[in-house]
């Protein structure tokens, strides 16, 4: 089964090879990609870690932990006392867990996830939507009261909101690049912000963004491009070289994207409408979701790109992967 695969993917990527030097109206829309099931979740999966050997699957019912490849999950929530998780990160060793409903906080193992404990103090009594890592400091965003910041591995946060509006709704993304920080905030009054100065001020770059985008769902940085997805009719992936004072809305078939991964010049984007995929940095897109829900409902919430395999968590429930070939050394 694998074999097929591989040679499946093989085609598809060598078929996005040449259609990417070909003209845009000779690309073709849809490739014949394979994803299969990876265990027995069975859960809505909102986020996906990987960590050495072992991959994490932060669901609505807990964590689930899989040290094979996805191929068995156990359920590890010793010491945990929040349900739900939305987010996940690694730092020095250690896994943090941000998530919650309405009573949520930050969760941390030190030992690979066998045990876990609160680490919360100074948070809000609050749902942590996201997490993430800049050198010694780790952020999270809140649903209500913003981003908090912690300099000693989570034991204290204070808030870092200057700048940030002042109806605060929810920190749905964070994403760094060195002391560069990106938050996504999705409310009346948000959109994307940044801050180089650890949080202290916040600066609103969402100017040059379409005025009909729709709510805000991740953020990832590379190489100071900045690329933003947003769920909805009028969403898509957003991208900005210049720090938001243009901003280009990339040519998707689906505009409801909840997730991004990108490595190297290979960018898939999930949601609603299942997987797209680009192997030309985002300039030309193809559906490339077959076998990833056989009920039809591909609705992606969380992609991992790894060099042997990509994992996608699924809202309706369940972790998929699919194997690509070994020709492609820019999946890293």
């Amino acid at each position: 089964m694998y074999l097929k695969i591989s040679l499946v993917l093989l085609f598809f990527f060598k078929s996005c090879e040449r259609s990417s030097s070909s003209t845009a109206s000779h690309v073709p829309i849809e490739h014949d990609i394979l994803w299969e099931s990876a265990g027995d979740i069975n859960d809505r999966v909102y986020c996906l870690l990987h960590v050495g050997t072992t991959l994490f699957a932060g669901t609505y019912h807990g964590l689930f932990v899989s040290t094979d490849s996805g191929q068995t999950w156990v359920i590890s929530n010793d010491g945990m006392t929040m349900t739900t998780i939305r987010a996940m990160v690694e730092k020095d060793g250690n896994i943090f867990l941000g998530g919650g409903i309405l009573e949520g906080g930050v969760a941390v193992s030190r030992d690979g996830g066998k045990n876990w404990s609160d680490v919360k103090n100074g948070l809000p009594n609050t749902s942590v939507s996201s997490l993430a890592v800049s050198g010694q400091r780790l952020y999270a965003g809140t649903f209500g009261y913003g981003v908090f910041v912690s300099e000693d591995n989570g034991l204290n946060w204070r808030a870092a909101n200057k700048g940030l509006p002042a109806t605060m709704g929810d920190v749905t993304a964070l994403a760094t690049d060195g002391e560069q920080v990106f938050a996504c905030i999705n409310s009346d009054t948000g959109g994307v912000f940044m801050t180089n100065d650890n949080g202290s001020v916040w600066f609103n770059i969402s100017r040059g963004l379409p005025p009909d985008h729709a709510d805000f769902t991740s953020v990832v940085i590379r190489d100071n491009v900045v690329l933003v997805s947003a769920d909805g009719d009028s969403g898509g992936v957003f991208v900005t070289t210049n720090y938001g004072d243009i901003w280009r809305r990339m040519n998707l078939n689906d505009r409801s994207v909840t997730c991004i991964a990108v490595s190297g010049p290979v960018m898939i984007a999930g949601g609603f409408g299942g997987v797209q995929s680009s192997t030309d940095n985002g300039d030309t897109w193809f559906v490339s979701d077959n076998g990833l829900y056989p009920q039809g409902l591909p609705d992606v919430n969380s992609i991992i790109l790894l060099p042997d395999r990509v994992f996608a968590g699924l809202n309706f429930g369940g972790v998929y992967f699919l194997i690509p070939p070994k020709k492609m050394p820019y999946l890293k």
